[in-house]
């Protein structure tokens, strides 16, 4: 189904249709047109018996830890983290990349993902459902093991958070980090540690959040700030997305799952604050 028309279609629902109707009804769509995905059940508990992970992200902030001593820890990272100079030395597990707009038949993004194949080597994908297509066609990541998801409709109460990750996802639906919270619980993890996760979308929203990194080669547009006439829309995003994670903490508190926020800074102040270097005592 491309875009436009599922924007028709989510346009329609939400004028003629009672809120909750229009949830049940975008659910059951959503699981339907989700495709391969029981093979994700290979993920569930995959980790349990291991108690600790970490969600590295690629806000300004990475740049005040020394992370070389997540080397040996389990780890999700997020989109480029590979261009940050100890990405070899840590060695990811996982990496998740949940915009769909890496996703689109582009030149650029057909070249980042032949970097991120060659700078992680041994790392197991999670990423956006509608990558299956520009993957098959281009012969991209055929060599590492990679898993899909795709997007449900939004839950607006913790308790219709489905964490199963063999039905789509219904809170996290556009930012990484959640994405990465949701893997980290399915894998069976009941400690759970943010780190780069500045989500300072809106700090200063006309000159950007800013990464880790000046630049990207492949995705300047990401690095600058928005127009006035996109405030608005963005307003709206990062609404979704820290209500995304309040549900996350509030269905993890209820799970027994601690999710803390080693970042230091940044706007996710619903997980509680932890400093990342008191998480590796000196002689451990």
């Amino acid at each position: 189904m491309k875009a436009p028309t599922k924007q028709w279609l989510r346009a329609w629902a939400n004028w003629i249709l009672p809120p909750r109707v229009e949830e049940v009804i975008a659910t059951g769509m959503g699981r339907f047109l989700m495709k391969g995905s029981a093979r994700n059940r290979e993920l569930k508990d995959r980790h349990a018996d291991e108690t600790r992970v970490f969600i590295v992200g690629t806000g300004p902030s990475l740049s005040s830890h020394d992370i070389k001593v997540l080397r040996g820890e389990r780890t999700i990272v997020a989109n480029s983290f590979y261009m940050h100079p100890d990405n070899s030395h840590v060695n990811p597990d996982y990496c998740c990349i949940g915009d769909y707009r890496f996703m689109r038949d582009l030149p650029n993004n057909v070249q980042w993902f032949r970097e991120l194949e060659g700078a992680l080597p041994d790392t197991t994908f999670f990423v956006h459902s509608d990558g299956r297509q520009l993957f098959q066609k281009y012969g991209l990541l055929k060599d590492h093991e990679v898993y899909f998801r795709n997007r449900g409709a939004a839950a607006t109460v913790a308790s219709r958070v489905d964490l199963d990750l063999t039905r789509p996802f219904t809170v996290g639906l556009s930012t990484v980090s959640a994405m990465s919270i949701q893997l980290a619980i399915y894998f069976g993890f009941k400690e759970i540690y943010l780190v780069g996760c500045d989500a300072n979308w809106l700090e200063d929203p006309w000159k950007g959040a800013g990464h880790f990194y000046d630049t990207s080669e492949f995705f300047p547009e990401f690095d600058g700030g928005i127009g006035s006439e996109e405030l608005e829309t963005e307003i709206t995003h990062v609404l979704r997305d820290l209500e995304s994670h309040r549900l996350l903490r509030e269905r993890a508190d209820s799970m027994g799952v601690r999710i803390m926020n080693a970042t230091g800074t940044g706007w996710l102040r619903m997980y509680p604050p932890v400093v990342f270097e008191s998480l590796f005592p000196p002689g451990d």
